[in-house]
């Protein structure tokens, strides 16, 4: 059995005391609205229509509802391999995954012992086995520092790359902890300059790069305003966080009615059990307990969406097999809830 989501070490805010700094993964659709623009029209490639309207290319065609996904990370504490992952969410009913990549080689994961792939590997290969279980990609978790070019620049052009070939449609990142020795101006100006050097080769591949709350600055309204306003991409957006919003202080509902039109993916992650001691402390977390199991209005949270048009998956973080399933089954009802009364379909 693996450990509970209490024992999850949280992003700290800064000045809240402790160690501040990521938690232990670079980690941690989709789609876009049905009325953000697109590249599908004269893009090469494969493209898909959405609502009548060009997508990003690879994009997911999710016709009329929102979907339930899941993020691989259910698996890591029970030292479990992405395979293994894999094959677990298909048999519990899921359609969707958010597989999480590294740089590079990793001894545990090339072991097995925990989900992560290197984008060394070849993507269609992943795509293939994904496609053997019935599963599409979601999104791509290639979470890397904004506020370090040095690694976020190779880091994020190569997590679209691999994306693109994938067939996800969307990279997810974060700005990740600011230094002591860095100050806020300074900081802004870095994410800058790696936004420019990524946000091209998102365009050239028709790839969103989408920032998630989960720092000092992307957990407050004015802040995440500020980095979208770094750049004038179509393919900068958002991959809101439910739970990491709420463990920042925030009003999850009233950050996602502001920033919901810019929101091209969800982490749907609850918060209950201890993790509710450390609002306004810390700015997010891995992973949280089962959806329907924290505090966390999953129909408020989907009528939102539903509202601004939101046609993509709620991509699951939780921290166990039990988890997993209990979100699925309590997320699905949810959505099939709020379609106007209509009968569940076992589409999500």
């Amino acid at each position: 059995m693996g450990n509970s989501p209490e024992t999850s070490r949280p992003y700290r805010r800064p000045g809240s005391g402790g160690a501040r700094g990521q938690v232990q993964r670079p980690r941690p659709h989709i789609v876009q609205n049905a009325h953000l623009p697109g590249r599908g029209e004269g893009a090469p490639g494969k493209t898909f229509a959405l609502n009548g309207k060009g997508s990003p290319r690879g994009v997911l065609l999710l016709e009329d509802d929102i979907r339930v996904g899941v993020n691989l990370e259910y698996v890591r504490h029970a030292d479990r391999s992405f395979e293994y992952g894999v094959e677990r969410a298909a048999r519990m009913g899921y359609r969707y995954v958010e597989p999480c990549v590294l740089n590079g080689r990793d001894l545990l994961s090339e072991a097995g012992y925990y989900h992560f792939r290197s984008m060394d590997e070849d993507p269609k290969e992943i795509a293939e086995l994904l496609a053997t279980h019935g599963l599409q990609p979601s999104g791509l978790s290639a979470h890397a520092p904004l506020m370090k070019p040095d690694v976020a620049v190779d880091y994020l052009t190569k997590g679209v790359r691999y994306a693109s070939d994938l067939g996800a449609p969307v990279v997810n990142t974060d700005e990740m902890f600011r230094p002591a020795w860095m100050d806020v101006d300074w900081a802004f100006q870095l994410m800058k300059y790696t936004l420019a050097r990524v946000l091209p080769v998102a365009e050239r591949y028709g790839v969103y790069v989408a920032i998630e709350p989960h720092g000092e600055f992307t957990t407050t309204v004015d802040g995440l305003e500020r980095i979208l306003g770094l750049h004038p991409s179509p393919m900068l957006r958002i991959n809101f966080d439910t739970g990491n919003t709420l463990l920042a202080g925030q009003d999850p509902y009233a950050f996602l009615e502001h920033f919901a039109d810019r929101v091209v993916h969800v982490h749907a992650k609850d918060i209950g059990g201890v993790l509710l001691d450390m609002v306004g402390k810390v700015t997010g977390t891995p992973t949280g307990v089962a959806c329907g199991q924290g505090v966390i209005d999953w129909a408020r949270v989907v009528a939102i969406l539903r509202r601004h048009r939101y046609r993509g998956v709620l991509s699951v973080e939780c921290t166990t097999e039990d988890e997993a399933q209990a979100s699925l089954t309590h997320l699905r009802a949810v959505c099939a809830a709020s379609r106007d009364g209509g009968p569940d379909k076992p589409t999500t």
